[in-house]
């Protein structure tokens, strides 16, 4: 699965929220939760509003994404990329 900010943004209220997720009847909503279902992120929750819940593996997923460092910014001299 090529992961999209779609697919972070669903996995984090799957995980965080227990509320419906914002048009969850749209295209693009519907497909990439089945994504996640296939890929054994989340699974079908009854006792919450989202119908849905992280799976062991979403949660690891999201402590990874958690642990994720911020960019840097670098700065070139670009005399040096010339030669």
């Amino acid at each position: 699965m090529k992961v999209t900010p779609l697919h972070i943004t669903l996995m984090i209220h799957y995980h965080a929220i227990s509320a419906p997720v914002k048009n969850a009847s749209a295209p693009a909503v519907i497909k990439y939760t089945k994504d996640l279902i296939e890929h054994g992120l989340i699974v079908p929750c009854t006792l919450s509003d989202s119908k849905f819940k992280s799976t062991s593996k979403g949660a690891f997923w999201i402590k990874m994404l958690q642990a994720t460092p911020l960019p840097m910014m670098v700065f070139v001299d670009p005399r040096d990329q010339m030669s």
